[in-house]
């Protein structure tokens, strides 16, 4: 009777635990970071801004309306969430010069890994897409002009 009384006790135990270690087990939510991705973005512009490749210029055009884009939305997206974009950190790389496209093109790959790292509020899942639409129209551009100018 005493072992019967012992493993109801021990079981009532564990099922009052088991919510407060899966409280604990869960990680904090992380927001995509629309800051870093601001930077990475307005970096990745300037390098193609700063490419005069003649034989790319509508190649260019088109990447740097995505890129313009991308910037508004993410902009509008940090503004919702209450940040300022007026100061953002730096760019997380800072490319080479001699190698526009392939700087833009990684910076256009690490603002897509921002807006992707973390979990955005259910209203602003939309926007989010939208976001990463100009991304990946901006680095399709971008990869396919690589392929053909430079095929390494």
């Amino acid at each position: 009777m005493s072992t019967r009384k012992l493993f109801l006790t021990l079981g009532a135990l564990a099922a009052l635990l088991m919510p407060v270690a899966a409280l604990r087990a869960q990680a904090p939510v992380r927001e995509p970071d629309y800051l870093h991705a601001l930077s990475n973005l307005r970096q990745a512009w300037a390098f193609l801004d700063a490419s005069k490749r003649p034989n790319y210029k509508h190649e260019r055009k088109e990447a740097i309306q995505a890129i313009e884009k991308s910037i508004d939305l993410v902009s509008n997206a940090a503004h919702s969430d209450g940040e300022s974009t007026h100061n953002p950190p730096p760019p997380q790389m800072q490319g080479n010069v001699d190698a526009p496209w392939r700087s833009a093109l990684k910076l256009l790959g690490d603002a897509r890994h921002d807006i992707t790292q973390g979990v955005d509020r259910p209203e602003h899942i939309k926007h989010q897409e939208k976001i990463l639409h100009e991304i990946d129209k901006a680095r399709r551009i971008v990869s396919s002009t690589l392929t053909i100018a430079d095929p390494r």
